[in-house]
């Protein structure tokens, strides 16, 4: 619903432009709506107050570091993230984390527009690369009863 309300607002600026006559080139209108994206799409990451954890921002919303002790979390976390037409800092990013798990069970997701891919869902140490897109790109916790742990850096 968010995501349907952030698209009227984006479509209604972008025909008031046109109506105002404003003659802006092609590249800058573009960049201004992906601008816009990424503003808006702050309001889908889990606010640093209603993290399980602590959080450390990196150069963008797509990177940082993030640790968090979990004690029968049932909840999804949007860590890291945005949605937008192009990252200014390329589109790889290097996923590394670790999980322990005492009980429960937990994911570790990439979402990319709409679609939820799993990167992990058991204990252990590991690093990812990923290739985002034009979209949404969120890493995201799901817990379910999950008592353990996360360690994640994003970069």
């Amino acid at each position: 619903m968010k995501k349907h309300k952030l698209l009227m607002i984006v479509v209604l600026a972008f025909i008031s432009v046109l109506i105002t006559g404003c003659e802006m080139p092609k590249d800058e209108i573009i960049d201004e709506y992906d601008n816009g994206l990424h503003i808006f799409s702050k309001n889908a990451l889990t606010k640093d107050k209603n993290l399980q954890g602590e959080k450390e921002q990196g150069d963008d919303e797509y990177t940082g570091s993030y640790s968090a002790d979990y004690q029968d979390y049932s909840d999804t976390e949007q860590i890291f993230g945005a949605t937008g037409l192009k990252r200014e800092n390329g589109n790889t990013l290097h996923v590394t984390y670790t999980i322990e798990i005492e009980s429960g069970e937990v994911q570790l997701n990439w979402i990319h527009s709409g679609s939820v891919y799993t990167l992990t869902d058991k204990a252990g140490i590991g690093t990812i690369e990923l290739t985002i897109e034009s979209g949404d790109n969120y890493i995201s916790l799901k817990g379910k009863d999950f008592t353990g742990s996360l360690s994640l850096k994003v970069e």
